[in-house]
């Protein structure tokens, strides 16, 4: 990315990390939390740029969920990206938060 600041324009392609690898950097370069976007990040320098990593956690998947409550939605689409590869925790979660 350009700048340390969220959603900064990004320069070179993105990678996929896993959840768990997002949170080891999260812990290692600060734990960010957007509040726009419900949506915890990461940022660390890099050359003349730097890295951003946005993730899902607990928080910002019960803050969706939560949003979804509120304006009375009587259901909704969850796209699992990686299939059966997706890690054990996204199920967790939403299991978690969906059937409170």
């Amino acid at each position: 990315c350009r700048t340390d600041q969220p959603l900064s324009p990004i320069l070179g392609k993105p990678r996929t990390l896993t959840a768990a690898e997002a949170r080891a950097n999260a812990e290692k370069h600060g734990r960010k939390f957007d509040p726009n976007q419900k949506a915890p990040w990461y940022c660390y320098a890099k050359g003349n740029s730097f890295v951003q990593g946005w993730y899902e956690d607990d928080e910002s998947l019960a803050a969706k969920l939560a949003h979804f409550r509120e304006q009375d939605v009587a259901g909704a689409c969850i796209w699992v990206l990686d299939g059966v590869k997706e890690p054990p925790e996204t199920f967790a979660l939403l299991r978690k938060h969906l059937l409170e």
